[in-house]
């Protein structure tokens, strides 16, 4: 009796600490977005949030390039030791209506605990157009997992 329940605590501890390594392994996934009519609320918007180490984060903003606006195509990082961009593309509108917009979408890598900023701007790119109509920065903080 004695040897099964030897046996048995074993076998749960052995489960206990696979799963406890494959929890903290898992990365998680986080998105922000911010839609067109909250940009017109409050042009410059801020926003916080904690990740942790190796956690995908995807940052969607409205968009509408029919205007000549657009968003900075690669997003101004403070501490790219922190945090890495992936990706960036533009979200055609899910509607056939003409001058609707889109989104357009950032995806970074979280690569080690610490705090960095992420700005983006839009603005109508070419001499002379409108800067900085709108704003968007967003302060992540990267802890790390017990």
């Amino acid at each position: 009796m004695k040897k099964y329940l030897l046996l048995m605590i074993t076998i749960a501890i052995i489960f206990a600490t696979a799963f406890a390594v494959i929890g903290c392994s898992s990365k998680t996934k986080a998105t922000v977005e911010i839609s067109s009519s909250e940009f017109a609320q409050t042009p410059n918007i801020e926003r916080t949030l904690e990740l942790t180490q190796g956690s995908v984060l995807t940052v969607k903003l409205a968009s509408n390039q029919t205007t000549g606006f657009q968003w900075t195509e690669q997003a101004q990082i403070s501490n790219v030791t922190i945090l890495e961009q992936k990706s960036h593309r533009y979200i055609k509108p899910t509607t056939n209506l003409a001058g609707a917009g889109g989104q357009e979408e950032w995806t970074f890598r979280v690569l080690k605990p610490g705090q960095t900023t992420v700005s983006m701007n839009y603005s109508r790119p070419w001499t002379g157009g409108e800067q900085n109509v709108n704003t968007f920065q967003l302060t992540v903080t990267v802890v790390i997992v017990p």
